[in-house]
């Protein structure tokens, strides 16, 4: 018999699946919806544009299509610039400088250390070896070596240097905070600050420069602010902008042609040298933050949520190129596993057909906003919203049809709806009354409407707690429901919903009811009759397992709203809400962990598609997916977390486990990473992890559904030729 010290050392190399990787990925828009901070172009096909959450993006057909490319960081990114096809600079937040030299195949950290207080706004270079990079607080640091190792060459105190150009190896400005502008003639060894004309205290920021040449040269900013120079930068003189939007980049063809780009969708455009501006429509509402061209007729401009706009008539026209709606989302759900809806911001309906793939907009008869939506069976849904709105599809989404009523008087305001069954279903809403216009009167009625016919009528239900909102509710059977609401309301129907009775949010002394919370909750879900999750504001989750009759807080580990839950089975749940916000419990929600998402938005709403998928959707259109849904995987590296000190092996949980467990591993450096199963007589069961992986936190799940009740060893070997080895045990009972 082998002993377990000689079966564990032994290296066996069995075709094993290895575990899925825990990663969101973006499924709208596309390719990522992190704001574009940065624009290089190359040549006129050839672009790079960087942004948030270390995204970088590269076309190579003059901007028609773009592709995501991998840097390692998550890190915001704010300025970018290749001195061929090859070889560029990004740098952003935290003194984050990357470098490439393979076209963005891979980008690696500079070796030199930072201050982590510097923020990198803009990189220019004037040949391939020199180039600069600026940013805030004030000071400017030059390479001679492509961007290897960089020398801080002038500091400005108390300012901020947003950008920075160069006309050719000796000539150029650099512009910031107060309407400061700096020149120099001697390619950055000195530089001699010129009036701008607008300095002074509480003046406004200068944001973007571009020079087409020695002499000419313009800068925007703050307010609408337009300088333009004719000698250097010796005297600027303000031009007519026609805005008091922030102008935010300018970049210039040559002394007459140029255009600006700004907050609210701004975009202005000369061919006079700026003796006059016209305004371009471009259709977006929020702001652009870089802009190239690369003719008179051809540009790009990036800017919030990810978008891309593109001119081929000299700005005449600006067409989106990375396709999606930006608007926000709140509601999401799932017909069956590939066919599912979300709904948000002015009635928009989009679908997905291929398990989130692809998304597509659908025709929708309102544009009131749409606050729910939920399936009673593969092919009827219902979506609710305000003003009255109750949209409902009998083909899966792809049609809806508008039930609302509406009433001069009367103004239901529908915030959530769930089924659980094909016939029964319960919306929550608030309904104003108009009691009289001079003076005005209101009166407001919390409300239920129920359904027993699959939501083709629906009947209006007063609530007794009249001035509560209640904006979540699940249906844990056909007749069974609960409802969460304001001030920690939490009501409970056992017939369908047409009586309720509360169990948090009310002091009751005769029933000795003493609230749990009185945090307002925003969303609720049940995996059976006794199991029930609910979550809210200050990240407060409230858990029961006896169907609400006691509800406990669990501890999130965080205090942002929380917008939605579901509950996946009786241990399995996740959570979302603001500032990216997603929590995962695999203990029912007695412990809660934070998983990273490449974003900051607010997420809204969530929704299995299978055991071992889940979508989320929030701000700016926001879509993401995962394989599997949640369900304990590796999470990979994020730099919004800080990086391990230590190479270690945790504890699986749960232990003693029956069927599948979580093992966590950290790493503190790129390694190439073996995490085995073993029973107690040295045989290999499993193999879990065999590649390369960055530093980072991990998080994999093992199926042991295949083998017997017992004691296993899992071993996790990492490091050089794998020399780091960590052993646990754990316990399997079925």
């Amino acid at each position: 018999m082998l002993t377990l010290g000689r079966s564990l050392s032994m290296l066996l190399f069995l075709g094993m699946t290895s575990s899925a990787q825990q990663q969101w990925f973006w499924q709208n828009p596309l390719p990522q919806g992190n704001g574009l901070r940065g624009l290089c172009a190359v040549d006129a096909n050839l672009f790079y544009a960087v942004g948030d959450f270390g995204s970088i993006l590269k076309t190579t057909d003059g901007g028609s299509t773009w592709v995501l490319q991998q840097t390692g960081t998550a890190i915001n990114l704010r300025g970018v610039w290749f001195t061929d096809g090859s070889t560029g600079v990004a740098v952003g937040d935290s003194g984050t400088v990357l470098r490439t030299t393979n076209g963005g195949v891979s980008w690696t950290r500079t070796s030199q250390t930072f201050d982590p207080g510097i923020t990198f706004r803009a990189v220019c270079f004037t040949s391939a070896t020199t180039g600069f990079a600026v940013g805030s607080p004030g000071a400017i640091y030059r390479t001679t070596n492509g961007g290897s190792t960089w020398n801080q060459q002038f500091v400005t105190q108390g300012i901020s240097i947003n950008a920075i150009s160069f006309a050719d190896a000796n000539n150029g400005a650099f512009v910031g905070s107060t309407g400061k502008v700096y020149y120099t003639t001697n390619g950055g060894s000195s530089w001699t600050h010129e009036n701008s004309g607008i300095e002074g205290v509480g003046a406004p920021q200068l944001l973007g420069v571009w020079f087409t040449d020695a002499n000419n040269g313009t800068a925007v900013g703050e307010n609408g602010i337009i300088l333009h120079t004719t000698n250097a930068g010796s005297t600027w003189t303000a031009q007519s902008s026609g805005t008091s939007f922030n102008l935010n980049a300018v970049h210039s063809l040559d002394a007459n042609t140029g255009t600006v780009v700004g907050d609210a969708g701004m975009v202005l455009h000369t061919t006079d040298g700026g003796a006059t501006w016209f305004q371009q429509t471009s259709g977006l509402t929020s702001w652009f933050s870089a802009v190239r061209l690369t003719s008179a007729s051809t540009g790009i401009v990036v800017g919030s949520n990810g978008v891309v706009y593109r001119t081929v008539d000299g700005g005449l026209s600006w067409t989106p190129q990375t396709p999606g709606p930006r608007t926000p989302l709140y509601s999401v759900a799932f017909a069956n596993a590939t066919t599912g809806v979300a709904v948000g911001y002015g009635g928009l309906i989009v679908r997905t057909t291929d398990g989130g793939g692809t998304w597509f907009l659908v025709s929708s008869p309102t544009t009131w906003s749409l606050w729910g939506v939920a399936f009673a069976d593969q092919a009827t849904g219902t979506a609710v919203g305000e003003h009255s709105t109750i949209l409902r599809t009998t083909d899966a989404g792809a049609s809806w049809i508008d039930q609302s009523v509406h009433s001069e008087r009367e103004n239901l305001w529908s915030y959530a709806v769930s089924f659980g069954s094909p016939t029964k279903g319960i919306v929550t809403a608030k309904l104003d009354t108009v009691l009289s216009i001079d003076p005005p009167a209101v009166d407001t009625w919390s409300m239920v409407l129920w359904t027993s016919d699959g939501g083709a009528s629906w009947t209006r239900q007063r609530l007794a707690w009249k001035l509560k909102s209640f904006y979540g509710v699940s249906l844990a059977d056909s007749v069974t429901a609960t409802a969460v609401g304001d001030s920690g309301m939490i009501i409970r129907t056992t017939d369908g919903g047409k009586g309720w009775v509360a169990q948090n949010g009310i002091w009751d002394p005769e029933n000795y009811m003493v609230p749990v919370t009185m945090v307002r909750l925003l969303g609720v879900s049940f995996t059976d009759l006794n199991r029930g999750l609910a979550i809210g504001d200050s990240g407060m989750i409230l858990g029961t397992s006896d169907g609400g009759t006691t509800w406990a807080i669990r501890p999130s580990g965080t205090t942002r709203q929380l917008n939605s839950v579901q509950m996946l089975d009786s241990l399995n749940a996740i959570a979302v809400g603001d500032s990216a916000t997603i929590l995962r419990t695999m203990d029912g929600g007695a412990s809660w962990i934070a998983q990273p998402i490449r974003t900051l938005n607010h997420l809204h709403a969530l929704s299995f598609t299978a055991a071992d998928r889940a979508t989320i959707v929030g701000e700016g259109g926001a879509i993401f997916g995962t394989t599997p849904g949640g369900i304990p995987v590796s999470v990979e590296e994020n730099d919004g977390f800080s990086t391990p000190l230590d190479f270690g092996l945790l504890q699986n949980y749960p232990n003693p486990f029956n069927s599948w467990t979580a093992i966590s591993f950290q790493l503190s450096a790129v390694s190439s990473v073996k995490l085995e199963v073993f029973d107690v007589l040295g045989r290999k069961v499993a193999t879990l992890v065999d590649e390369v992986r960055p530093p980072g936190r991990y998080i994999v799940r093992w199926d042991a559904a295949n083998v017997a009740s017992g004691v296993y060893f899992y071993r996790l070997q990492a490091g050089e030729s794998e020399g780091l080895i960590q052993t646990k045990k754990a316990l399997l009972l079925r």
